[in-house]
């Protein structure tokens, strides 16, 4: 078959993998026409996208209708902090474009040209391209000005915004008031940003067509004037997400009293005054007042009030379908909360919450049968537990089976035992199981879990790794479509992984693509299995506490490279003891920063040689700790 007639999906497979597709000279017609025909490119500062030109490279498509400009990593040679800006000034616009991502604010005028817009991201700023005058810089993020020029815009994204301190004149207001923005997100307001965002609305200024508003108020107060702007200038308002944010004593009250019709209510780490401390007060009398809502979630806020009793919670709620109460803190839901919670909402469909270790799965038949009713109809079910209160807790005598018929996402936080009777009963049905802090291994020893995709267990004991692997080889020995494996040991213990094991998961789930392992050692023998299995592997992390010995030739030429070689790897991270590389001229056992420069440079050497790796990351002593998190 000659190259250019190759089927289409050939080639989209191919661009998939390919960092700056621009940059190749076409090798087939269809390959030029393909490329062409793009719809979506992302750029990475360079300078070698500086030196050809990004509008050259924009005008090779024309029919492109996405782009983002992304900040290139340090270490490229040449690369400078503000590149990224020179490379947004020398945009001028596309005819098709619809949406642009950028952390630089020169792109603006620019994206002013662009009639087909309709959304833009601007992200965090990445570097003060005005030198010392940064009030220059964010007067590109005002959101009055970019409303009113963009009048076609539908979605817009700015962080550290800037709004009009005083009422623009009428024209300069009626073309405000004329945006078609349906979804609008802002990000780290500072306190004036807030209070004349609220004065323009509360005169004159309208987003009639406004539906999603997401707003991180930057641990400020939102002011009492919040609500009453909302209801005023934004009439189809249904979803309202709140971020770190000091909410009025009235606030709660008045959005269930005056935004009748949002359907979306979510609260990220806030301190929300209430009257009652009562979880399950809280979420009847929300969901009691706001007929349509569907999705109520709070996540890391605390509640200020004082407590009270069950009296006013109200009959069911059948409409809500997404319910998350995470983080509570001192405010923790008590086990009479969560049963009026679970009695309140029987129709979840996803439900994330906090529950004490000793109320789950209930102690006697009753709590049982009511928890498992509220579960029924549940897709996702995340359970987070606290600590195990030995006092109340009592070994129920009688466990019934939780069949969920519908169950495809199961995650466990910090459960006292193996949740087999959850398990179980859904086992064919399970997509996502995520078993966290895990204390205790399972009792069986073999699990038939034919459609599980992804998979993560983490356990937080003095036998972390032995749980980790029992818990492994009794999981996934019919797992042939597992995709995703994050397996976690946290704590200091060295603890080889099982070559048995390795080679039983691999030959369980030929089909794993990404394979993530935290605190086990592996010996070159480990990890020239690799080498053999796992073909769709494209992320390979393995960290820990020098989880691989010294990074020499050997392992370089025996396994590195060739995995590298073989596979279609796209982020690639090692934590080794050390590294004795001939070609690298800096070698240091100085505690210093200089000491993990020899790192920097395998990481380039490699990079180099392999284009299509997006991330590489070897990992010196006390490296990993700071990475652990990016990792896993």
């Amino acid at each position: 078959m000659s190259i250019n007639e190759l089927p289409t999906e050939i080639y989209e497979i191919i661009f998939s993998y390919l960092e700056e597709p621009f940059r190749l000279s076409p090798v087939c017609k269809q390959w030029n026409n393909i490329l062409k025909n793009s719809k979506n490119i992302v750029i990475r500062a360079t300078p070698k996208v500086d030196k050809f030109g990004l509008m050259n490279i924009l005008d090779k498509f024309g029919n492109l209708e996405r782009m983002q400009l992304t900040v290139c990593e340090s270490f490229i040679e040449g690369n400078h902090p503000y590149l990224h800006h020179i490379l947004a000034q020398q945009f001028t616009g596309h005819r098709k474009l619809t949406s642009i991502i950028s952390s630089s604010d020169l792109i603006v005028p620019g994206a002013l040209n662009c009639q087909n817009l309709r959304q833009l991201t601007l992200q965090e700023v990445a570097f003060n391209s005005d030198g010392n005058s940064s009030i220059d810089l964010y007067k590109r993020r005002h959101l009055g000005l970019l409303l009113s020029m963009l009048p076609n815009l539908e979605f817009l994204s700015i962080d550290s915004p800037t709004i009009w301190a005083e009422v623009p004149p009428p024209e300069e207001l009626a073309r405000f008031n004329s945006s078609k923005l349906k979804k609008l997100v802002l990000k780290s307001l500072d306190s004036l940003a807030i209070t004349n965002m609220f004065n323009l609305l509360l005169n004159g200024g309208r987003l009639f067509q406004l539906q999603h508003l997401i707003i991180d108020f930057c641990h400020y107060n939102l002011g009492k004037d919040f609500v009453d702007a909302l209801q005023v200038a934004c009439p189809n308002l249904c979803k309202l997400q709140l971020k770190y944010g000091y909410l009025h004593s009235d606030t709660l009250q008045d959005i269930c009293e005056k935004l009748k019709n949002v359907k979306l209510l979510k609260f990220s780490r806030c301190d929300i005054p209430v009257r009652s401390t009562n979880w399950a007060v809280i979420l009847s009398y929300i969901s009691d007042r706001l007929k349509l809502l569907e999705t109520l979630s709070f996540n890391h806020c605390t509640i200020i009030g004082e407590a009270s009793d069950m009296k006013n919670v109200i009959q069911p709620n059948y409409k809500l379908r997404y319910l998350k109460l995470f983080d509570t803190q001192n405010t923790r839901p008590t086990d009479e909360m969560i049963a009026a919670i679970f009695q309140l909402f029987p129709n979840l469909s996803k439900l994330r919450i906090d529950l004490n270790s000793h109320y789950f799965p209930g102690q006697n038949i009753e709590d049982q049968l009511t928890i498992q009713k509220t579960l029924t109809s549940s897709e996702i079910i995340e359970l987070r537990f606290g600590k195990l209160d030995g006092d109340k807790y009592v070994e129920s005598t009688e466990t019934i089976d939780f069949v969920c018929p519908k169950l495809r996402n199961l995650s466990l936080w910090g459960y006292h035992s193996f949740p087999d009777f959850i398990i179980t009963p859904n086992s064919m049905n399970l997509k996502r199981l995520s078993l966290n802090y895990s204390l205790n291994p399972p009792q069986n020893t073999s699990y038939n879990l034919p459609n599980l995709e992804y998979l993560h267990i983490k356990s937080v004991t003095h036998l972390a790794q032995s749980i980790c692997l029992s818990t492994i080889k009794a999981l996934v020995k019919n797992s042939r479509k597992l995709q995703s494996l994050s397996i976690e040991a946290m704590n200091s213990d060295i603890y080889y992984f099982d070559d048995q094991v390795l080679l039983s998961l691999m030959e369980n789930c030929p089909k794993l693509r990404e394979f993530k392992c935290f605190q086990f050692r592996f010996t070159l023998h480990s990890l020239q299995l690799f080498l053999d299995h796992w073909t769709s592997l494209v992320t390979l992390a393995i960290s820990g506490q020098k989880s691989i010995d010294v990074l020499n030739e050997n392992l370089d030429s025996h396994f590195v490279l060739p995995l590298l070689a073989k596979r279609r790897i796209r982020t690639f991270i090692l934590s080794v003891s050390g590294i004795l590389q001939e070609k690298l001229d800096f070698q240091s056992e100085d505690s210093s920063v200089e000491k993990f420069a020899i790192y920097r440079q395998y990481e380039r050497k490699v990079k180099a040689m392999f284009p299509t790796l997006q991330m590489i990351k070897i990992l010196g002593p006390v490296e990993y700790i700071y990475h652990r998190r990016m990792i896993i």
